[in-house]
């Protein structure tokens, strides 16, 4: 099976200071990867370069073999890589809904006259969008806040709103970064089974950055490891918990491998 992600040897330093030093993944179609390390080992770095937040400083990322080095955010979102993010992105005065629906934006083709005039596209586009909005606030058993303030809902819900705003951009791929934080056990183990049916429904290849080990070694086919920027470890769940590097780089966090 071909990778539908492929990185090679990306870097980033800031300031004469390396974030990531060579970096590389090949990420097949259809698979849940894990990456991670302790605070500071550059995951997010790679996320941010990834999907074009910032310009690797060599190396190269290619999608769908075409080469998205350097390539601006909306390129590589419409191509088919979405994110959520540690820190909520959400519009908080706005409601769940609405806040859904901004993710479909990028693929709606009416334009400003279609909506005046409520053309035919401009009718079946909504309809298809309100459709797939519907179908994904089930997934995730939100409807019932439909109508609510993203900003007045639990922390736990709000992570959810962010994960449907992404999925209703049709992604290919899934780049989610900390998806249990600020969650509790329960919510964090109701998330695991979430995401293994949204890979189901939505035929999504999944990278996911991630500090609560049990939701990532339950969830991930293989995991990398990062410190200081290097890649230390990789493989199996199994494999990474017991690597004598891995349990080196968290000392204090060993226990959370177990």
């Amino acid at each position: 099976m071909g990778s539908i992600l492929d990185v090679r040897d990306i870097k980033k330093s800031f300031g004469g200071l390396w974030a990531v030093r060579s970096y590389s993944l090949e990420l097949p179609k259809d698979r849940i990867y894990g990456l991670i390390g302790p605070n500071g080992a550059g995951k997010t770095t790679i996320f941010n370069m990834i999907n074009g937040f910032i310009k690797p400083s060599g190396g190269r990322i290619l999608f769908k073999d075409v080469d998205i080095t350097g390539k601006k955010p909306d390129f590589i979102a419409r191509l088919g890589i979405a994110r959520t993010f540690q820190n909520l992105r959400l519009f908080r005065n706005l409601d769940v809904e609405t806040n859904i629906k901004i993710g479909g934006h990028k693929y709606l083709n009416y334009g400003f006259h279609d909506l005046i005039v409520s053309s035919a596209r401009y009718r079946k586009e909504e309809s298809e969008l309100n459709s797939l909005v519907n179908e994904i606030m089930d997934l995730l058993n939100i409807k019932r806040y439909r109508y609510t303030k993203a900003g007045s809902l639990p922390y736990g819900i709000q992570k959810r709103v962010e994960i449907a705003r992404a999925l209703v951009s049709k992604p290919d791929l899934l780049l989610m970064d900390e998806p249990t934080a600020g969650m509790n056990p329960a919510e964090a183990k109701e998330l695991e089974g979430l995401v293994k049916e949204m890979k189901k429904e939505f035929s999504l290849t999944i990278l996911i950055i991630e500090h609560r080990m049990p939701f990532v070694m339950g969830l991930a086919e293989r995991i990398q490891v990062l410190d200081h920027g290097i890649l230390i470890a990789q493989g199996t769940p199994d494999e990474v918990r017991k690597d004598p590097k891995v349990i080196e780089a968290y000392l204090g966090e060993v226990k959370a491998l177990a």
